[in-house]
């Protein structure tokens, strides 16, 4: 009987939070939300992930309708990192 009382407790906690859970965000209306990315390619491997984004990718996001707001590699060449936003 406790088991089933604690399960039942457990469920109705469950349902009731997770039905309310994206009320805040419905009130908002075109709230963006941006992501940072950082990719760290193998050594001289680089450019081909940037050729993979910009030859790929890009286009993917676009069509999921996620917009790409920037990219950037570091000046420093010898850091293999591709940021974006």
């Amino acid at each position: 009987m406790k088991n089933a009382l604690a399960f039942l407790t457990l469920l109705f906690l469950f349902t009731s939070t997770n039905l309310h859970a994206d009320e805040g965000n419905k009130n908002e209306k075109g709230a963006q939300v941006y992501e940072l990315r950082i990719y760290s390619a193998n050594e001289g491997k680089l450019d081909a992930l940037n050729a993979r984004f910009r030859n790929h990718t890009c286009k993917l996001f676009e069509k999921h309708g996620l917009t790409n707001v920037g990219y950037w590699v570091p000046a420093d060449k010898s850091d293999n990192r591709l940021i974006y936003v």
